[in-house]
C-alpha cells in the first residue's frame, strides 16, 4: 500500500490526528509543568547598596525560585558575593549577576585611576555658556583649545600643542561630574547641573599651557571629533606629532602669558611641506583654510 492511499485512509488520518492531540494535550503540559515546579536557590539582595559600596553578609539572603526561565549566570553562592563591591546600585529583591561585582573598590573617578605618570588630568574653569559648546562636550569627545585676547598684542590662536586634547570628564561647580555637560538629565522639572569645568588628559607641556591660557587669556573650547575610539586616537596621535615637533625645536612653543616679546608661535599651516596627515591634508585643522 503506497504513502498516498494511506493517507487517504480516514481511519488512519484520525489515528494520527489523535496521537497528536494525545501529545498536546497531556505530555507537552505535563513537560512545561514539570520545568516550572523546578526550584534552584540563588543569591539575593536583602537590602540596597550604592555603586561602589563594599557587599557584607547582612546585605545578602539565599532565596529559593523558579528554576524555568532563570538566567544561567545568577550567582547561587553567597560566599563569592560576600567582601565583592558593587559595580553598580543594587536594590533589595535584585538577583545578582557577575556583571554587578568588581573585587575592587569603584570610585567615581576612574579615569584617574589609570594615570600611569606619563600624562595628567588638568582641569581648566568654563568661564561662560558659549565657550564650552553650549553645553555640548561631553567625556571622550576631542576638543581644540582658542585662546583669546592672549598676549601683549591680544591675539586670538589656537596654539599648535592644544589642538587636539582628549575630555576626561565635564564637572559641574559641586565637583560632580556630569553626562552631557550643562544639559544634564533634569530631575522633577528642574534644569540639571551646569557643567563648571572641564577636565583633560594632557602632557607637561599642555597642562602647563592650560593653565597659562587660564590666567592670562580668555579660553573657548572648540569640538574637533567625537565617535569612533580608533578615530579619536588618530586626532590624538596626530597631536603627540605636533607635540614631538615643539620638543624638537621644529615649531617654537607658544607662550601665552605677555612675555619678551609678547606669543612666541609658529602657525599650524606654516609647519612645512610634509607635516599634514597625508599629501591631501585631508582629516585635521589647517589653519590656512
Amino acid at each position: 500500500m503506497s504513502f498516498k492511499k494511506i493517507f487517504q485512509n480516514r481511519i488512519v488520518l484520525w489515528l494520527i490526528c489523535a496521537i497528536f492531540s494525545g501529545i498536546m494535550c497531556f505530555v507537552l503540559p505535563a513537560l512545561y509543568n514539570n520545568a516550572l515546579s523546578e526550584t534552584a536557590e540563588v543569591v539575593r539582595m536583602a537590602s540596597g547598596v550604592k555603586r561602589g559600596e563594599k557587599i557584607t553578609a547582612d546585605k545578602l539572603i539565599t532565596a529559593t525560585v523558579g528554576a524555568y526561565n532563570l538566567p544561567d549566570d545568577a550567582i547561587k553562592d553567597k560566599e563569592s558575593v560576600i567582601g565583592s563591591y558593587a559595580a553598580a546600585d543594587l536594590y533589595a529583591g535584585d538577583y545578582i549577576f557577575p556583571g554587578k561585582l568588581t573585587q575592587s573598590p569603584v570610585s567615581g573617578n576612574e579615569y584617574l585611576s589609570s594615570l600611569g605618570g606619563s600624562k595628567l588630568a588638568v582641569s581648566i574653569t568654563i568661564p561662560y555658556f558659549a565657550a564650552g559648546l553650549s553645553g555640548k562636550l561631553a567625556a571622550g569627545d576631542i576638543a581644540t583649545v582658542i585662546a583669546g585676547n592672549a598676549g601683549e598684542d591680544k591675539q586670538t590662536l589656537i596654539p599648535p600643542e592644544l589642538r587636539y586634547v582628549e575630555i576626561l570628564a565635564v564637572t559641574d561647580e559641586n565637583g560632580h561630574d556630569l553626562d552631557n555637560s550643562y544639559l544634564a538629565s533634569t530631575q522633577d522639572g528642574q534644569p540639571g547641573s551646569m557643567a563648571a569645568t572641564v577636565t583633560f588628559l594632557a602632557t607637561a607641556m599642555q597642562a602647563r599651557l592650560l593653565a597659562d591660557a587660564e590666567l592670562n587669556a580668555n579660553i573657548h573650547l572648540a569640538l574637533a571629533y567625537r565617535g569612533i575610539k580608533e578615530t579619536a586616537g588618530a586626532f590624538l596621535a596626530e597631536q603627540d606629532r605636533i607635540l614631538a615637533m615643539v620638543e624638537e625645536g621644529e615649531i617654537m612653543p607658544t607662550a601665552i602669558a605677555p612675555l619678551r616679546g609678547g606669543l612666541g608661535t609658529v602657525p599650524y599651516a606654516q609647519m612645512g611641506a610634509g607635516h599634514g596627515t597625508g599629501q591631501d591634508g585631508g582629516g585635521f585643522l589647517d589653519e590656512s583654510e
